[in-house]
């Protein structure tokens, strides 16, 4: 039988091993692909971690959750301009969201050398041998899908009953670990509905920050402020019309759980 120690150790160890193999890749002139899938398998490493902490809580995951997290959050801004700077149509606020990009990249690059012990650390911990209280992993598995598919339940009534931005986030970072979950250690069965979910709320998140990298733009003088402002104005409208379309969804997620088996 499979125990939680060995086999969340081992898939966090993989998907940490396959992070830094894309961090050697990232470049500011190069494919925004590298640092995505860095901070996708970041992510994965980390969700396994926090996801069945409760089992592993005599083991280095706790440290190891946190660690990830780090590397990861260094890499946020960066990504976030790799995504808004190829939609924005040539001009004076393209030309300015570059500018900050490339200085965004730097920062990055000095930062994640500054964590080179860090993740000489996170190697070294997920070489160990963790103690073992004889948990199975199947069976812990079911256990965190049903708190994780209890705690969504409870935010999509949230948002439905009154949303707001920092909700979405929650919902966005709870379908991910529950897609996490069943692609690494469970039963692929409703991935199909689970990848529209995270692309809605990944869209949507997007539209947010965004708005927010805008912002500070749109106060100056000059060309580059007034397409700022121009533009923050039509994704506020886009938010709303995504908004809708995950009012939509969350609701179709809510039957749909209910008919296969009521979350309790």
């Amino acid at each position: 039988m499979e125990t939680v120690a060995t086999g969340i150790r081992e898939r966090a160890a993989t998907q940490y091993d396959t992070a830094l193999q894309h961090l050697t890749g990232v470049d500011v002139d190069g494919s925004p692909e590298a640092l995505h899938q860095y901070r996708v398998h970041l992510r994965k490493a980390r969700s396994l971690l926090t996801l069945y902490r409760d089992a592993l809580a005599d083991t280095p995951a706790a440290l190891l959750a946190q660690l990830l997290g780090e590397q990861a959050r260094v890499a946020n801004l960066a990504r976030d301009l790799d995504v808004f700077w190829p939609s924005l149509k040539p001009g004076a606020l393209k030309d300015e969201v570059g500018r900050l990009r490339q200085r965004t990249y730097r920062i990055f690059h000095a930062e994640a050398e500054q964590q080179q012990r860090d993740r000489e650390l996170a190697l070294w911990l997920l070489k160990l041998s963790w103690p073992c209280d004889g948990r199975g992993l199947a069976p812990e598995t079911e256990r965190v899908r049903q708190h994780l598919k209890s705690r969504i339940e409870r935010q999509c009534q949230r948002l439905l009953n009154r949303s707001s931005t920092p909700q979405w986030h929650r919902l966005r970072i709870l379908i991910k670990r529950w897609r996490y979950l069943e692609t690494l250690c469970g039963e692929p069965s409703q991935l199909a509905l689970l990848k529209e979910g995270q692309t809605l709320l990944g869209d949507f998140n997007d539209l947010c920050s965004q708005r927010i990298l805008l912002k500070p733009l749109q106060a100056g003088k000059g060309k580059a402020a007034r397409q700022a402002r121009l533009y923050r104005a039509e994704l506020k409208a886009a938010q709303m019309t995504q908004k809708n379309a995950l009012d939509h969804w969350i609701q179709h997620l809510l039957m749909k759980n209910s008919a296969d088996a009521p979350i309790r």
